[in-house]
C-alpha cells in the first residue's frame, strides 16, 4: 500500500514500486532565498519495491504526461505521454544520473543521501531547462523528483533522477524550455 504525505519545511519518505519520489515547490507570492540552494516548502515523497526499475522506460526532458499517469502514487513502467500542446499534468524537464564521484564505492549510500542528491540535481537543472529560477515557482507548480530506491541501487545499479514539473491543474503548452520534444508513445 501506498500513502503521500506533505509537509512544510521538511522532507519525508513513502516507499512505492522501485522508487522514491519527493519534491519541492517555490512561491511566487512570498519569494524566499533558498538555504544551500534548496527549499522544501511542500513535500510529496513516495517510493517502494517491487519493480526492477530499468524495464522501465525512463521519461526524456520534454516529455509531457497526463493527470491520469501515475507518477505520485505508483510509477508506472511505461507511463502515458503526450504531445505538450495537449492538456497534461506533468512535463519532464531533466533526466540524469547521481554524481558517481560522490558515491564511489557503489554501496546504497542511505535514502537521505541520494534524497539530498537528487534535490540539488533537479534545482541545479532548473533554471538551465525552465528559463527561471525555482524560487520563482508559482503555488500551481512543484517540482517533483524520482529517486532510485536501495534495491534498485543495489540490484540493477540505478543511479537516474528524473525532475518532474507538477502542475495543480491540466496545462496545455511547454512551460520547460528544450531543443525538441520527445514523440509521444
Amino acid at each position: 500500500m501506498t500513502r503521500a504525505r506533505s509537509g512544510h519545511e521538511r522532507m519525508g519518505g513513502y516507499r512505492m514500486a522501485g522508487y522514491r519520489m519527493a519534491g519541492y515547490r517555490g512561491s511566487a507570492v512570498r519569494r524566499r532565498v533558498i538555504p544551500a540552494g534548496l527549499a522544501a516548502v511542500l513535500v510529496l515523497v513516495v517510493a517502494g519495491a517491487g519493480c526492477s526499475r530499468p524495464d522501465d522506460v525512463s521519461l526524456r526532458p520534454g516529455s509531457c504526461l497526463t493527470a491520469e499517469a501515475k507518477v505520485i502514487d505508483r510509477r508506472e513502467a511505461n507511463p502515458p505521454t503526450v504531445h505538450c500542446d495537449k492538456p497534461h499534468r506533468y512535463e519532464t524537464y531533466a533526466v540524469g544520473d547521481l554524481d558517481a564521484d560522490a558515491f564511489e564505492d557503489g554501496t546504497w549510500p542511505g535514502q537521505d543521501a541520494v534524497d539530498a542528491a537528487a534535490r540539488q540535481y533537479c534545482y541545479d537543472t532548473f533554471e538551465p531547462n525552465v528559463g527561471f529560477g525555482a524560487q520563482q515557482m508559482g503555488d500551481d507548480i512543484r517540482v517533483v523528483y524520482i529517486t532510485p530506491t536501495a534495491q534498485s541501487w543495489t540490484n540493477q545499479r540505478d543511479r537516474e533522477v528524473e525532475c518532474l514539473l507538477m502542475f495543480t491543474e491540466d496545462r496545455s503548452g511547454r512551460l520547460a524550455v528544450a531543443d525538441d520534444e520527445p514523440t509521444p508513445a
